[in-house]
């Protein structure tokens, strides 16, 4: 019962990681789009909305905290 436990959290923590990675590739991709649009074809990614649960990375990700109307964090 145990070692099975362990496998799907290694599992579970494979999948985060490759997630990760392809949010990676396809940043790059994304820039490397602007220059030259045709790398899109080129790269065997099948490109669609993002439908996962959580929000992308961005910038506004890494901004300070909100604070409220009394300059409290939020």
């Amino acid at each position: 019962m145990l070692g099975s436990r362990l496998v799907i959290a290694e599992r579970d923590m494979l999948q985060q990681q490759l997630v990760e990675y392809l949010d990676q590739i396809a940043s790059f991709l994304e820039m490397a789009a602007v220059r030259t649009p045709e790398i899109l074809l080129a790269s065997g990614f099948d490109f669609t909305r993002d439908r996962r649960g959580r929000p992308k990375a961005s910038a506004a990700n890494y901004a300070a905290p909100a604070k409220d109307d009394e300059g409290e964090p939020a």
